[in-house]
C-alpha cells in the first residue's frame, strides 16, 4: 500500500495532498545492511567461450577467486597411521552464475570434471549455476503478441492494436 501511495502521489497531482503520512522508507530486519554502501568488483573480460568445457573450467577457475571463502585446517586420525592427516575445509558464501540453460549445464559439467580435487575451491564449489531463461521469456512474449494482436481490433478499446494506434507506434 505504501508503494502504491508513493506512485499515486508522484504521478497524479490529485493524490499529492493525501501523501503527507506516507513513510519514506519501509523498515525491515535488514534495513541496516541494505543501507550500507555496496562493494562492486569488476571481474574483467575473460577471453574464453562457454561452448567448450575446457574454456568453461578456466572461466570458473578465474571467477572462483571472487567467491568469499573461509578456509580452515583440521586434523583427522587415519586408521593405521601414527600421525594425524591435515585436511583443508573450505566454507563458501555461494555466488550465483546466471545464464541460459546451456551455460548452466556447462557450469555443472565443469564442476563435475573437477569433482575429484581435494579442496572445495579446486572443485569449483563456490558457484551455483542459475538458469535465467531470457530466451523463454522472449518466446512467451512472442506467443502472447501473436494471440492478442489483431489488426481488425483498432476500434476496440484496450486492445494491443488500438493502443498501438493511440500512441502512433508503427
Amino acid at each position: 500500500a505504501i508503494l502504491i501511495g508513493r506512485c499515486l502521489k508522484k504521478n497524479m497531482p490529485f493524490f499529492a495532498k493525501f501523501g503527507a503520512g506516507l513513510e519514506k522508507h519501509i523498515l525491515h530486519e535488514f534495513s541496516d545492511q541494505m543501507s550500507a554502501k555496496s562493494e562492486v568488483v569488476p571481474v574483467g573480460i575473460i577471453l574464453k567461450g562457454e561452448q567448450k568445457n575446457e574454456d568453461m573450467v578456466e572461466i570458473l577457475e578465474d571467477l572462483q577467486k571472487y567467491v568469499p571463502t573461509v578456509s580452515t585446517t583440521e586434523s583427522v586420525d587415519v586408521p593405521g597411521e601414527s600421525t594425524p592427516m591435515q585436511v583443508h575445509v573450505d566454507k563458501f558464501y555461494h555466488l550465483e552464475i546466471g545464464g541460459d540453460q546451456m551455460t548452466a549445464s556447462r557450469t555443472r559439467s565443469s564442476q563435475r570434471i573437477r569433482s575429484n580435487s581435494l579442496r572445495g575451491k579446486d572443485r569449483l564449489e563456490g558457484m551455483v549455476p542459475v538458469v535465467e531463461d531470457w530466451h523463454s521469456k522472449v518466446c512467451l512474449l512472442g506467443v502472447i503478441w501473436k494471440r492478442l494482436f489483431k489488426c481488425s481490433s483498432g476500434m476496440d478499446a484496450g486492445t494491443l492494436f488500438q493502443l498501438q494506434k493511440l500512441i502512433n507506434r508503427r
